[in-house]
């Protein structure tokens, strides 16, 4: 993972300590730049250009008072505030013009009912940001931080490869800059026998045939995702004990796995396509974040397909 410039979501009305704590130390891992960035937006100073040209300057001047201590610390950082609303497009529009590819943001607590009626912006970010995005729900940083990369190495398709490659690495570069447990995780529904009524094609007429599975066919695709998990683990020197295979639902599964491991952050995935196809990106990965209650790590690949 190559990670040169980050921005960093700074919200006024939000504790953004962790965010920035993590942001700062990966950027001094990777030798990054990092800008503090805030967006905000006020309906009722929209009618007055002097106090919205006010509350603007002490926002900048906030910003400038935080990332100080990080460039006594010897990091590259910057600082802009924006009048914008809503918030995502700001950030968008920000990381977009600096270059960034990482966007770092301390997550809100949306529910799902809100989603359906709010631009929500973290939800806004997962679908619509080509960047890396690490969506900050932890406290400070532990003395161990431990990483959970969700993968799917049994998946046929190639661009789903080519992102369990890119989320490994993300995960890996995330193991070196913040020591502590690195595990490989992926969750699969096995094949199960058709339990409907078989329907008659007509009057008269014969049940069309149900699939029948046995446990012999169950076994092989268990295998064959233990397998590929196992040569995922082993392509980056991953322990074999630390790439672990859950039987059900993506979601339910990692969601166990981050309370039996101790997870920090998880590493999840989305192909980005175009903006007709955007509900069906990274379903999986809006599931986890419904799911979980630790960070996550959102990586993207691009859909080669026209």
């Amino acid at each position: 993972m190559s990670t040169e410039r980050i921005i960093v979501d700074i919200d006024p009305a939000r504790d953004n300590g962790a965010a920035v704590a993590r942001a700062s130390k990966l950027a001094r891992y990777c030798g990054a730049e990092l800008e503090l960035f805030a967006s905000v937006y006020s309906h009722w100073l929209g009618g007055s250009e002097s106090s919205r040209d006010t509350y603007l300057g002490d926002v900048r001047l906030w910003l400038a008072d935080l990332g100080r201590p990080l460039v006594e610390q010897g990091l590259v950082v910057s600082t802009h505030g924006t009048w914008h609303y809503p918030r995502h497009e700001a950030i968008l529009d920000r990381a977009r013009e600096t270059g960034a590819d990482l966007i770092v943001r301390a997550a809100g607590q949306v529910s799902r009912l809100e989603r359906l009626f709010l631009s929500a912006t973290d939800w806004e970010l997962i679908r619509h940001a080509p960047q890396a995005l690490w969506l900050v729900r932890g406290s400070e940083l532990k003395t161990r931080f431990n990483i959970l990369a969700a993968v799917d190495p049994g998946h046929p398709s190639e661009q789903k490869s080519e992102l369990d490659h890119a989320l490994v690495e993300a995960a890996s570069a995330l193991h070196v800059a913040m020591p502590g447990e690195l595990h490989l995780f992926n969750a699969f529904v096995p094949p199960t026998a058709v339990t409907s009524v078989p329907v008659a094609a007509g009057a008269g007429a014969a049940p069309a045939p149900i699939p029948r599975i046995d446990d012999a066919l169950v076994d092989q695709v268990r295998a064959m995702h233990e397998s590929r998990l196992a040569e995922l683990a082993a392509a980056f020197g991953i322990d074999r004990q630390r790439a672990h295979l859950g039987v059900g639902a993506a979601a339910e599964e990692i969601a166990q796995a981050v309370e039996r491991l101790d997870i920090h952050v998880v590493v999840a995935g989305a192909v980005s396509r175009n903006w007709l196809q955007r509900w069906l990106i990274g379903s999986t990965t809006e599931a986890i974040f419904d799911a979980v209650d630790c960070d996550l790590y959102v990586v993207k690949v691009e859909d080669q397909q026209d």
